[in-house]
Order: structure tokens, then sequence, then C-alpha cells
């Protein structure tokens, strides 16, 4: 039932992994945590992946309680140069793909606490990232992706998405709310990647929740706390998955809604009080993401109809799409293998699981090569073949405990697999030949 994807022109991929941006962990606008162009590692290898490097990056940071610890390393990306970029607490670091050396400690980094915020890397060479500058508030730092030299681009606070020319995002402020516990207010951001002063942002509400967007080519999908429409008078803020024009909207979002209200197209309610990350399917017509209650959803892009769900799925995990299967972390700590079109029924059963764990699976897992890895939550990478094994359950490839828990979805290119982990390292896997 499966196909695996081949990629045989060695031009194609290189023109297609340098000209859209990313290489992992979300990788593209749909955020699939897919890699299609990284073929090195796969099912037939994967049992000789071995470490290769180990770099500390993070500066030993002094906790609450006084004692000095190692900063965590934030999820890498690795840019068209060959460098495997991180961000720290306070820096932004740049290291050699092959051998782990550094390149540079861009130093200039001066916001608080970055490591946990996901970077982008463009076509054009730039590194954009969210940065915290405050309780609750965010802003987008850009920079050269080859030298660290801070230069233009859009502000959409946390970026969320990235398709050229547009890329969207969501922060958070606490200026309009005034008393002993500010109640921060969430903001969609939508702007033109090559034009920072074009695009349009609009009011979510108040409160948290996750806020997870994705950008179709014609509009942006956003699952989380906001707005309703189609309820007159109504304008209370609910969790849902709802869906924006790219070029912007005018629809009235009801009495209870201000002019700066972002107010959405469509809007579907779904349960629980927070939404994950967004997955759009190959063909955009689908968005998948869970909420906080465990539920996943597969809700059509067109009009919000949810064209199927499952139960038990881990909070706010964000689910990996390849080749055809949906590969969801569960809330046993373990990952489903799920037909992406559905089964023809409101809910589904899986084509295949993982053991569970005894962990959550705490980052969508990464897959490239046929190969699926997951990493949970006391440092356990695994590996799984994404067309599973002709039973129920399925046991894994490979095993590698890394003694420390894992910040991001691990990255695979330039034939690695990259993991940055909370005690500062990053740590590089590569196939080893037959002795």
């Amino acid at each position: 039932m499966l196909q695996r994807t081949r990629f045989v022109a060695v031009a194609a991929l290189v023109v297609a992994s340098t000209a859209g941006c990313w290489a992992m962990p979300g990788q593209g606008p749909r955020r699939q945590g897919y890699n299609p162009f990284e073929t090195a590692i796969t099912v037939d290898n994967v049992d000789t992946l071995a470490p290769v490097w180990t770099t500390v990056v993070g500066a030993e940071d002094p906790g609450d309680d006084g004692q000095v610890r190692p900063a965590p390393a934030g999820p890498p990306v690795v840019a068209s140069n060959g460098r495997v970029l991180v961000s720290t607490r306070d820096s932004l670091q740049s290291l050699n793909a092959t051998t782990g050396a550094r390149q540079t400690l861009w130093s200039d980094w001066t916001v608080a606490q970055p490591h946990d915020l996901e970077l982008f890397t463009t076509g054009d060479g730039r590194l954009g990232t969210g940065a915290r500058t405050g309780t609750f508030q965010q802003a987008t730092a850009w920079y050269d992706a080859a030298t660290g030299a801070p230069t233009s681009g859009p502000h959409v606070g946390s970026i969320g998405s990235l398709r050229k020319p547009w890329i969207a995002g969501t922060s958070d402020f606490t200026d309009f709310n005034q008393g002993p516990t500010p109640v921060p207010v969430r903001f969609l951001h939508v702007r033109r990647l090559d034009d920072p002063g074009a695009g349009w942002q609009g009011r979510l509400g108040n409160g948290v929740g996750a806020s997870g967007v994705a950008l179709t080519p014609t509009a942006v999908i956003q699952a989380g706390q906001g707005l309703t429409t189609g309820v007159p008078g109504d304008g209370t803020v609910r969790n849902g998955v709802r869906s924006f024009a790219l070029e912007g909207t005018a629809v009235d979002c009801g009495a209870g809604a201000t002019a700066d209200h972002a107010c959405p197209e469509w809007y579907t309610p779904v349960d629980g009080t927070a939404a994950g990350p967004v997955v759009l399917s190959d063909d955009d017509a689908t968005a998948y993401f869970t909420t906080d209650a465990g539920t996943l959803y597969a809700v059509a892009t067109a009009d919000g109809t949810i064209r199927w769900s499952i139960a038990g799925a881990g909070p706010l995990a964000t689910p990996a799409l390849a080749d055809g299967v949906l590969l969801v972390p569960l809330a046993a700590g373990a990952v489903g293998a799920y037909d992406a079109d559905g089964c023809g029924a409101p809910t589904c059963t899986p084509l295949w699981t993982t053991a569970p764990a005894g962990d959550e699976i705490t980052q969508q897992p990464s897959v490239a090569g046929g190969v699926v890895f997951t990493s949970d939550a006391d440092g356990t990478l695994a590996a799984y073949d994404l067309a599973g094994c002709g039973e129920a359950t399925c046991d894994p490839l490979w095993v590698e405990e890394l003694g420390a828990g894992i910040t991001g979805a691990p990255a695979i290119s330039l034939g690695h697999l990259y993991a940055g982990l909370e005690d500062g390292r990053v740590v590089a896997f590569a196939p080893q030949p037959a002795p």
C-alpha cells in the first residue's frame, strides 16, 4: 500500500534543498517533519548509525536554586551553506555539519531565552527565529545565515510557517491588560518575506493557548484560541481551527469584536483549550493538529469540515506526514501510523504502532529515507520503518540513549542525523560502513 518516493536526479535535489528553506525540523510550509530530499539514511543502514561528533554549545547557566548547569541547545537546522545552526539561551551558533567545529559564536544575541523557539532558514540565506523580549512578548530576529550579522526581515513574532513570499506567526503582548495579573493578548501576523511592510495583523483574543499556524497557497490555517464567526453578536474566544485569507479579511466577527481583531473566513470548534502546530497534506486540502485534550483532528482547509479524528493523541504533540502516512505521537508514549486520507469513518485505527515507551514522545517525529525517528522525554532516539513491519506493533530498527532530554525534533540532512540536548550538547550521527 505504501510506496516509497525515490529521487534520482542529483541536480533536482540540490535545487529543491536550497531554494525552499528550512532543512528540518518542520522542513517546509506544510510542517510535515519530512525531508524527501535526504536518502543517505535508510531502513537498510539505520542500524549502523553511530555518533560522529559532539559539540557543547550551551554556556553554563545559573538556575533559580543557585546551581550552575549547562544551558540547553535548541533544535538544529541545516542551512544551504552546510552549517548546522543552533540557538542557546544567549547566543546563536554555527557548526560545521561534518566535524561539529564552531564557525563562529554570534554574541550579539540579546533576547531572553530563545533556545526553545524554532529556527527557519530561507532560500536567500537568511535565518529567522522568534525571540522573547519579555514576559509573554515576542519579536522576530533575522540574521545572515553565513555570517551571523543581523539583517532585515518582517516581524511576525514567533514564526509559525513560511511559504514564499508569505510568512506567518503569532505573538503575545501584556501591554493591553492592566492589573496585578496581566492576561496576554495574542496576535496573528501575516507578512510578505520580500516586503516586510506588506501584509496585515489582527488580534486573536485574550488568554493563552498554543496557536499552530500553517500556510496554504491562499490561506492561513490557525489552530488554537481565537474568535469565532457565524454567531451574531458573539465575539467569544474559543478553541478551534480557522482560516484567514492571505491577503487579509474583512469578515465581521460579531458585536463582541473590535476593529483590531483578526476575523476568520470560517471557524470549527474543537475540544480542549489549546491546539498545537498545524500540519498540511501534500495537496494542502487537509489540516492535521492535536489539542491539549488529546484529540487529533483532520480538517478540510476549504470549509473546516472535520474529516476524521482520533482520541488518545499526545496533548499538543505535532504529527509528521510522509508518503501518505500520518505519524501521531500517542499519550501512552507510542507513535501511531495512520492513513493520511482517513479510513472512511469518523474515527480511524492505526496501520501500525510502536510499543509504548513509558515516556511521552515530546517532539514531532522526523522522517527521511523511509525511516521515522522519534524522541521521548528521557532522551531516547528510536528509528522505525515508515512502511511498518507487517504486524500491529513494530519494534525499533535502532535505539540510542542520549542521557539528556531532546530539545527539538531531530534534523536529517547531509547524510547525518542531528539532535540538540538539554545539557547543551549537539550530537551528530551518521551510518557506518560495513567492516
